[in-house]
């Protein structure tokens, strides 16, 4: 028998690793043999595969650059990086070659490839600030500028930038919204561009108050010496008026501050309603190029303050620039309407208002607008465009569903209007003032249940905010739960006790569920104290008497009340007092 001995593993290895061997084996697997045999072949593929590979992890944006608990999450890509990194280069070459233009253009491409890197909002922000034309960016760069804080968490060196950009761009209600909650611990730089924000943004009586205030706290300068001046003319000690002035006129005659000093006479104008000072001063910027949409509005008030109505409208109907901020949009649109001006409203709004699409005030504006114009068609596209938006639509979806609701009402399809007023209630409304507004108007259309739902889940955030509770009250009042209009109350009178009407309304709703019987009576006493004339007062009263079963306090006291003369409103309270006694 013939022993077959089985070759050794070194013997098997030798044969695979002999070429001529192992070409024969692949002989029916030709892109193995290019593999083995062929090396450019071999180096170009291995360059293809882990090209492909890296190709395939540039693209999907897995990395995540926002803060950790930061809302919303912003993740990128590789690529999205090495584009950051070479348009960030050029935005710098191109601030040293002088080329702002070019150099805002590339930081606005590197923001948007990374909206998480508050390096690049910085570059931006800093090169707008010193471009020439830095109102040709104002919409644009405004919200970058609160973007940026939020991402870094409001840093100080963050919030002088915002600041500078701000006086940059002559808006200074931004500068008033984002110091004013922190107005007493600012260093004396922000605190200066606090109190000359109020001034400019028209808000001169906090200006007044606030001076008075940080007055220690406000250094001396030339720039500070000229708001001291118009601070001393408009609200100075009569001894000091006269000196304010004649610094203002001063100042205006030549030098650094001609423009801030006409700025500020403006201000103290309006706070005089003295129109034969403002319209020198309005003339002066207007002929420097330094008037701004704000300014021709104000103008055009005092003019209807004096009685010149005709004139402001020849001024508002010939003023043909558009607003450069939303805040300047929404002022115009207002003043258009207030001078009889509907149409010219709604062409501003129709024409600007995707210039500021990223603030929910100007939808809101111009969604109200369109309700009281009765232009459904119009709203209806509006609501669908706002839902189209990213995040000020998630913001406004509640309130969209809201002027679907008005539209399909308006246009009589009441199932329609029932599903999208459902929705409002439905939605997580994040803004506490929008979700109010949206309960008012909702009890406006007889949605009592909606409102109440939306009223109800605003408590936890507004239990502190008498807003809040003079709702809640409606709510009830309309509902007809006593329980509801006496929690309302007694709310309103924890948070406002000096407040007369609060105090009537606490006792009344007191009276009507019968409760605490004792209180009744104190309160109404109190109001009949402050109002002893009044017959609704002393009706009241009477009523807390009798649930005191004081009947013959009561009966005494009804007889001061001359049925004949009271107001109509009183005669079921009069009559039920009799019918108790």
């Amino acid at each position: 028998m013939e022993n077959h001995e089985q070759p050794s593993l070194w013997t098997r290895i030798k044969f695979l690793l002999d070429k001529e061997n192992l070409a024969g084996m692949l002989a029916d697997y030709p892109f193995l043999r290019l593999m083995l045999f062929a090396r450019w072949f071999r180096f170009a593929f291995v360059v293809l595969f882990l090209g492909l590979i890296g190709f395939a992890l540039m693209l999907p944006k897995i990395w995540r650059t926002s803060p950790p608990g930061f809302e919303p999450i912003v993740r990128v890509s590789l690529l999205d990086f090495i584009q950051c990194w070479a348009l960030k280069n050029s935005a710098l070459k191109a601030e040293q070659a002088g080329q702002m233009e070019k150099a805002i253009h590339a930081w606005q491409m590197a923001v948007a490839n990374n909206l998480a890197d508050p390096a690049l909002l910085r570059g931006m922000l800093n090169a707008v600030c010193n471009a020439k034309d830095v109102k040709t960016y104002t919409g644009m760069a405004l919200g970058q500028s609160i973007w940026l804080l939020r991402i870094a968490n409001t840093n100080m060196a963050d919030l002088e930038l915002a600041v500078r950009f701000y006086e940059k761009t002559h808006v200074p209600d931004w500068t008033v919204a984002l110091l004013e909650s922190r107005a007493e611990e600012l260093p004396p730089p922000l605190l200066c561009s606090y109190i000359k924000a109020l001034m400019t943004s028209g808000q001169s009586e906090l200006f007044a108050r606030k001076w008075q205030e940080l007055a220690a706290k406000i250094p001396s300068n030339p720039e500070m010496d000229v708001y001291r001046a118009a601070y001393q003319a408009g609200w100075g000690p009569p001894g000091g008026i006269a000196e304010g002035w004649q610094k203002l006129s001063t100042a205006q005659q030549g030098g650094e501050f001609v423009e801030l000093s006409h700025r500020l006479q403006l201000a103290v104008c309006v706070h005089l309603s003295d129109l034969n000072r403002f319209k020198p001063s309005f003339d002066a910027l207007v002929e420097r190029k330094a008037d701004s949409p704000n300014d021709h509005v104000t103008y055009w008030r005092m003019l209807m303050v004096a009685g010149r109505k005709e004139e402001a409208l020849r001024q508002a109907q010939a003023y043909v620039n558009p607003p450069s901020t939303a805040m300047e949009l929404l002022n115009m649109a207002n003043a258009y309407v207030l001078l009889g001006l509907r149409e010219t409203a709604g062409n501003l709004y129709s024409q600007c208002y995707r210039d500021f699409a990223n603030n929910p005030s100007v939808w809101i504006a111009y969604g109200n607008y369109l309700v009281q114009e009765k232009d459904w068609q119009n709203l209806t596209k509006l609501l669908l465009e706002m839902r189209s938006l990213n995040q000020t639509g998630q913001f406004l979806l509640g309130y969209s569903y809201y002027l679907e609701g008005v539209a399909e009402a308006g246009q009589g399809r009441k199932t329609f209007a029932d599903a999208a007023f459902q929705k409002v209630a439905e939605q997580e409304i994040k803004n506490p003032g929008l979700a109010l507004s949206l309960a008012r108007m909702l009890m406006k259309y007889g949605y009592l249940a909606e409102a109440d739902h939306l009223a109800v889940r605003l408590k936890p955030t507004m239990e502190k905010e008498p807003a809040y509770w003079r709702v809640a009250w409606e709510v009830g009042e309309l509902q007809r739960s006593g329980v509801k209009m006496l929690e309302a109350a007694q709310k309103l009178y924890e948070l406002n006790p000096a407040n007369p009407a609060v105090l009537n309304n606490y006792a009344a709703a007191l009276i009507t569920v019968r409760q605490r019987p004792d209180e009744a009576v104190r309160l109404t006493l109190q109001f009949l104290g402050r109002n002893p004339n009044s017959s609704g007062a002393i009706i009241n009263h009477c009523l807390a008497l009798l649930q005191n079963l004081r009947t013959e306090e009561a009966e005494a006291l009804l007889q001061k009340v001359d049925r004949s003369r009271i107001d109509p409103a009183e005669f079921t309270a009069y009559d039920l007092v009799r019918l108790e006694i």
